[in-house]
C-alpha cells in the first residue's frame, strides 16, 4: 500500500511538471499576469525558473528568493480583512507570444507597458518590463 502511495505521488509529480511544460508561453504569461493583478506573490513565484531574471527600470534580479523580495516591497502585506489598496486598475489588454517569447500589454492609471518574458521548460527565464507615463490631460 506505501509503495502505491509512493507511486502514485511520484505520477502526480510527474504529471504536473509535464502540464506546466505543456503551456504555451501565452497561456504562462495569462496565469502570471492574473496572479498580478491579484498582488498573489505565491502565484507569481510558481512562473518563475529558479534562476529567473526580472528587469525593470534598469535594475536586473535575479533569482527566485530576490524577484520575492522584489514583489514583497511592490505588494507589502495588507492586514487581514483590510480593504485592498486604492488607486487605478491594473488592466492587461492583450497577451501574445512569438516562439517562446511571451508578452503582455498593459495600463494602470497614466501608466502603460509591455512585459516580455522568455519561457523555457514551462517556466519564465527572463521577465523584461517596459513602463511609459502618459501626462494627465490637463497638463
Amino acid at each position: 500500500m506505501i509503495k502505491q502511495a509512493g507511486a502514485l505521488i511520484v505520477a502526480f509529480i510527474v504529471t504536473g511538471a509535464a502540464q506546466a511544460a505543456s503551456l504555451t508561453p501565452t497561456e504562462i504569461v495569462q496565469r502570471h499576469m492574473a496572479a498580478g493583478a491579484k498582488r498573489d506573490i505565491p502565484g507569481i513565484m510558481a512562473d518563475y525558473a529558479d534562476d529567473a531574471i526580472v528587469l525593470q527600470s534598469g535594475t536586473a534580479v535575479q533569482g527566485k528568493p530576490a524577484i520575492h523580495a522584489f514583489f514583497d516591497r511592490l505588494f507589502p502585506a495588507q492586514p487581514a480583512g483590510a480593504p485592498p489598496p486604492a488607486g487605478p486598475a491594473f488592466t492587461v489588454t492583450k497577451v501574445w507570444q512569438e516562439g517562446n517569447i511571451g508578452f503582455a500589454s498593459w495600463n494602470q492609471g497614466n501608466r502603460n507597458g509591455v512585459d516580455e518574458f522568455i519561457v523555457e521548460d514551462g517556466k519564465i527565464k527572463v521577465q523584461a518590463v517596459f513602463i511609459s507615463t502618459v501626462p494627465a490631460a490637463n497638463q
